[in-house]
């Protein structure tokens, strides 16, 4: 999923070999175009945000393409 920075000092903060997570990914996407972003190296979170259409939101909450035509 394609994702921008909300603020670009973020990203700096981050460091090669981190792990990003999307713990509330659903969550966010179902409220919005803002995605909060778990770096679990360094136990930080900050903001991003998605220009992903309805449709779009719609199918990655399904799991994807190919699960969005099996419904």
């Amino acid at each position: 999923m394609p994702l921008e920075f909300v603020n670009r000092a973020d990203y700096a903060a981050i460091e090669q070999g981190d792990i990003l997570e999307l713990p509330t990914v659903r969550e966010d996407l179902q409220d919005g175009s803002e995605v909060t972003v778990h770096n679990a190296t360094q136990d930080t979170q900050f903001p991003a945000e998605h220009s992903l259409s309805a449709r779009q939101v719609e199918i990655v909450l399904q799991g994807g393409l190919i699960e969005d035509y099996k419904s």
